[in-house]
């Protein structure tokens, strides 16, 4: 029996690895690879030399190259096509799950398309031209037309007559019940199916409740569905609710995987487009925008703080500046505090343009709340504790940092729920658009106020 490598991080892979390219002769290579997982490979190859993965790729057996093939990066998977020959290409693509065989298409260039499906059997190749009509971030684009079904009135001792007869390349978590025209009616687990009396009918194993998805729900939606429901896998339908094909928690668990980078890419005001291009121009264009935004949103910032210096009457005019940066700093920090729990209530589902009143109504209390609180507070000491303070100037800071840290409040909960109905990643609410956007509605407040009350 053959020992099952245990290596634990990508470091110690790359190194089992190029220990075997140094000490192993090369016909032998591929029975050491063997021993080791797909997903340990994968998660190598990035730092390995291209002439060391195409050793790897001509060594490792063709069924298990496409397995790491589908467990690698994008990027990896398109240097894949030029480090090895076409001829060994085709063959390892053509023995991949359809689902992963179509990701790996839509990344051929095409030209070269038509040279990669020759390599699928008909039906496979049906698969994957039915894959790739779904955009990529829906339930169609993630789904695997890999299943086990059954028409109903099927009994449980012939489901497990007809799967001992011709078992199924893997194991499925559920096993679907159609009716005679192809529509879903539900499902029952392996667990069921082996328990149940023999004569019992597969539809009398259905649970009362069978979510299932259109082919065109967007992944975040299937993932929120999966968690909600703590099922293992969840059926894709078309409209007329007959089974396209299946979604399982792993998949899920990639989807959660790519939702959360993405949205660390806009909250730091980058693109989902930068985590698959090492060119730095197209980084440096991916952040452009939201830089000139907050360049923009500066100099109007500028502008408005040359406006204390019309202040006629005998207030430092540094005293005066040494609270802009804690009102726009508390008004930046309550504006993102708000739209996190926003966004976080947005994509759990427990938050909705239903409840859209409640929630701004709940979100201005909490930014009166504590604008009261910091406003009285900062006013305090700008009247009677710090040597430069006097009461006009404690009224001015404590009344805009009251106004600053409500309005920023209302802000940060307006935006991400107005980004979600016009369908732009609510995630976005947190970049610095609205960073910036934040501290100019503070500045203008502050500045407003200081005019207002300091020059009468």
């Amino acid at each position: 029996m053959r020992h099952q490598v245990q290596v634990r991080t990508a470091e110690q892979m790359t190194h089992h690895l190029r220990k075997l390219l140094r000490e192993v002769a090369r016909p032998r290579l591929g029975s050491y690879l063997s021993a080791y997982h797909s997903a340990d490979l994968a998660s190598a190859f990035p730092q390995l030399d291209p002439e060391e993965r195409t050793i790897l790729w001509k060594s490792l057996e063709p069924s298990k190259a496409g397995r790491v093939l589908s467990q690698c990066s994008e990027e990896i998977q398109v240097a894949f096509l030029s480090e090895i020959d076409s001829p060994l290409v085709t063959q390892i693509v053509g023995l991949m799950e359809p689902d992963d065989a179509a990701d790996f298409v839509e990344l051929v260039p095409e030209e070269r398309r038509a040279e990669i499906l020759q390599a699928f059997s008909d039906e496979v190749t049906r698969k994957v031209e039915q894959l790739l009509n779904y955009p990529p971030d829906t339930a169609g684009g993630i789904m695997s037309t890999q299943f086990i079904s059954f028409p109903e009135g099927t009994t449980a001792a012939e489901a497990v007559v007809l799967l001992r007869e011709s078992p199924p390349r893997k194991i499925y978590y559920n096993i679907y019940v159609l009716n005679k025209d192809g529509i879903l009616l539900g499902w029952c687990t392996w667990q069921q199916l082996v328990l149940a009396e023999p004569q019992t009918r597969l539809e009398e194993l259905i649970p009362a409740r069978c979510p299932s998805v259109d082919a065109l729900t967007p992944q975040e939606e299937v993932a929120r569905l999966v968690a909600k429901y703590d099922i293992a896998a969840i059926p894709v339908v078309d409209i007329d609710g007959r089974l396209l094909g299946t979604i399982t928690n792993d998949d899920v668990i990639d989807v959660i995987a790519e939702e959360a980078s993405e949205d660390m890419m806009l909250v730091a005001g980058g693109s989902e487009l930068e985590l698959h291009q090492p060119s730095v121009v197209k980084s440096m264009g991916s952040r452009m925008p939201w830089l000139v935004i907050t360049f923009a949103a500066g100099c109007a910032n500028a502008l408005l703080m040359g406006q204390l210096e019309t202040i006629t009457i005998a207030t430092n005019f540094l005293a005066i500046m040494f609270y802009v940066p804690l009102t726009m700093g508390m008004g930046g920090n309550v504006g993102l505090q708000t739209s996190t729990m926003t966004i976080r209530r947005l994509i759990l589902g427990e938050t909705d343009l239903s409840t859209l009143a409640l929630d701004l109504w709940r979100e201005l209390r909490v930014g009166l709340l504590m604008g009261v609180t910091f406003g009285i507070a900062l006013g305090s000491v700008a009247a009677y504790i710090l040597p430069s303070g006097n009461q006009m100037l404690g009224v001015v800071v404590g009344l805009a940092l009251f106004l600053a840290v409500t309005a920023s409040a209302l802000m940060g909960a307006i935006v991400p729920i107005a980004f979600h109905k016009l369908a732009v990643d609510p995630a976005v609410a947190s970049s610095p658009l609205v960073t910036a956007v934040n501290d100019l509605i503070s500045l203008t407040i502050y500045v407003s106020i200081a005019l207002l009350i300091l020059n009468h």
